[in-house]
């Protein structure tokens, strides 16, 4: 009797035990399925924000990201870029003109000849969107500038101009290129004691310019990536990212996502008053914790950028003072030793005075 009762007792302790376990494994399973969709759902839930809110955000982006600067046809610009490929990889250690090689010396013709005719470079994505031909441009402009023989030479004039112009119609390379070119172009100046000429201060680029070029680069990469995103996990970073995407990318969803939080963040940042509050504006939080779309995710560095073209606004600003101090310094001492000559000599040698005859 007292083993049945030991027997019916083990029987319903491992019961109880086993109903405690399956419990437990219900509840962690139920736990696990609502962290999954706590998780998940973010990435299927639509865009935040009405249709009209967002689209009058985006209205901001569109607005600043509008060229200055017509678009023109290239023309010999396109040529030129094309024909300085074909030059030797040292061709930016050249500084005499005579040693450029023919392909060189008519590339430079081509620009000097797209400048004097006041051409423009053409639609973003014949300069901007294709790599090869803007750093093509760099290289041409660079060579342009170091062999000029002074700041009036048409070559220095056209490379100023061509950095300009892919400035104010550009995204951020371009705007990162056109300021290399700029402060190469003040270098020269400064390292061939030249007096600046005018169009470099007419070339600088102010802070309220930043935003317009950021805004035109969003725009554009924007439009590659519903263009060309065929694989979306390579945007992907880390396993649920890779496979949320893989369940749930949708280009509408992403796109209308893009609208609604970099409109918010451009529009927050025109407002902005200072340099400061412009990158702050702009800036992302830590990509987990960032909106759940990979479009919106791929625009994270845009404070950095911000940042960096305030910088080299910066250097050349503190370029430009120094020499237009070494000019004044250089005026100053001609107008002293004007004035020293003119002391020295006898009335009767100065100009427009005679002596007064006895």
């Amino acid at each position: 009797m007292k083993r049945r009762q030991t027997k019916s007792n083990q029987c319903s302790s491992s019961w109880r035990g086993h109903r405690l376990v399956r419990r437990i494994v219900l509840l962690e399973v139920c736990f696990l399925a609502t962290a999954g969709v706590l998780a998940f759902a973010p990435w299927y839930g639509e865009a935040p924000e009405s249709r009209a809110e967002r689209e009058s955000r985006w209205a901001t982006v569109e607005m600043l990201a509008q060229p200055q600067l017509p678009a023109g046809n290239p023309g010999e610009l396109v040529a030129a870029a094309a024909l300085i490929e074909t030059s030797p990889d040292d061709i930016l250690d050249i500084e005499d003109r005579s040693n450029l090689n023919p392909a060189a010396r008519r590339s430079i013709e081509l620009l000097e000849q797209w400048s004097e005719s006041g051409r423009g470079v053409g639609e973003g994505e014949d300069i901007d969107s294709r790599l090869r031909p803007i750093f093509n441009l760099l290289t041409l402009n660079m060579v342009a500038l170091q062999t000029a023989d002074g700041p009036s030479d048409p070559r220095f004039i056209a490379a100023i101009r061509a950095a300009v112009a892919i400035r104010d119609r550009g995204g951020a390379i371009a705007g990162l290129i056109s300021l290399a070119l700029l402060n190469k172009a003040l270098k020269t100046v400064e390292e061939r004691g030249w007096p600046c000429p005018a169009i470099l201060h007419e070339a600088r680029l102010s802070d309220e310019m930043v935003l317009p070029i950021l805004a035109r680069d969003m725009l554009r990469r924007e439009q590659w990536h519903i263009e060309h995103t065929t694989a979306p996990t390579f945007l992907a970073e880390g396993d649920f990212e890779r496979v949320v995407t893989a369940l749930s990318f949708d280009k509408v969803r992403e796109r209308l996502y893009v609208h609604a939080v970099m409109g918010e963040r451009f529009e927050r940042a025109f407002a902005a008053k200072t340099r400061e509050q412009v990158i702050e504006s702009l800036r992302a939080p830590p990509r987990a914790d960032d909106a759940p779309s990979l479009f919106v995710r791929e625009f994270s560095e845009l404070d950095e950028l911000a940042a960096r073209f305030f910088n080299r606004i910066d250097i050349y600003d503190e370029m430009l003072l120094k020499i237009d101090a070494r000019e004044a310094a250089r005026e100053v001492s001609r107008t002293e030793k004007y004035l020293a000559e003119r002391k020295c000599k006898p009335a009767s040698a100065r100009v427009g005075v005679q002596t007064p005859s006895l």
